[in-house]
């Protein structure tokens, strides 16, 4: 009787490490997609500022060549207006570019947001769990 009762401690002994174990390396993969996911957000951030500068760079170009279409238009060199449209043209179309890929880049970042949030609130509730 004494052999069944310490055996069935020794059971429930090792049963209770291994729950143990399988939650500490739930925490830890837990942890793990965590950081993957703050090294994707740091790197949309670096991604949105280089779009930031793109899309000011662009504004500038715009700005700047409307300046010089109005200039042209008074002065009637046709040719210079000419230039000045392509290029307003071609800032147009920048801004449009760079305004698509920072609504991607927002999307991206909507996605990590969301999939940090449950990462976090699974890790919380493992490590409630834990303290049990």
């Amino acid at each position: 009787m004494y052999e069944e009762k310490e055996a069935a401690g020794k059971l429930r002994s090792l049963q209770d490490e291994n729950t143990k174990q399988k939650q500490e390396a739930q925490e830890e993969a837990k942890l793990m997609k965590k950081k993957v996911l703050e090294i994707r957000e740091k790197a949309i951030e670096m991604k949105a500022n280089l779009y930031q500068e793109e899309l000011k760079h662009a504004e500038d170009l715009f700005a700047e060549e409307n300046s010089i279409l109005c200039k042209a238009i008074k002065s009637k060199d046709f040719n210079e207006a000419s230039v000045a449209q392509s290029l307003i043209r071609v800032a147009k179309n920048k801004i449009k570019a760079v305004r698509k890929d920072m609504e991607k880049l927002h999307d991206a970042w909507k996605s990590v947001a969301t999939k940090t949030k449950m990462v976090s609130d699974g890790c919380s509730n493992v490590i409630k769990k834990i303290k049990k």
